[in-house]
């Protein structure tokens, strides 16, 4: 008979620890920010990061970034990848050494072209392309939203701070 009751007693004691672990990892879940930066993708008009003017103070009035450039040929981790040029098709050199003509994605930002602004040697069948990786980048951030995130607050905090939602 005690031990029935000692039986019992430990099964409730467990049934409000996982109703009590559960209510802490939901409260976890909506404290936990979005993600604020999509890393850019092979294909992608992205700006270069001036990493000179980091160490200047006196030139605080300059462009901190440039391009824009394309993507391409991102490395096996996803990490880096090498910028090509417009008009000249060529790959962007950016510093000395081994690594010159690669580049880390946290150097990197996505170029957002103005409405009413053109670039010098995209053709419209760049912007189709431009295009297409958008599309693709959508369909990796619904993906991301339902099964890394888990929850589609992701897609829902993509819609408003792109104004559709």
């Amino acid at each position: 008979m005690l031990q029935l009751e000692r039986l019992a007693r430990i099964d409730h004691i467990r049934e409000e620890a996982a109703i009590q672990m559960t209510k802490e990892a939901e409260g976890r879940e909506a404290r936990q920010k979005p993600l604020c930066h999509i890393p850019p993708m092979e294909g992608d008009l992205v700006l270069l990061r001036r990493l000179l003017l980091d160490q200047c103070r006196g030139s605080k009035l300059e462009a901190r970034w440039e391009g824009p450039y394309m993507l391409s040929d991102l490395a096996y981790h996803g990490k880096m990848g090498r910028l090509l040029d417009f008009n000249t098709g060529e790959v962007v050199r950016v510093k000395k050494g081994a690594l010159g003509d690669r580049v880390h994605l946290n150097d990197l930002k996505i170029y957002q072209q103005r409405k009413d602004q053109t670039v010098a040697g995209i053709e419209e069948l760049d912007i189709l392309e431009y295009e297409q990786n958008d599309a693709k980048r959508q369909q990796e951030e619904t993906f991301m939203a339902s099964h890394v995130q888990g929850t589609f607050r992701y897609v829902e905090w993509i819609e408003k701070a792109k104004g559709i939602g």
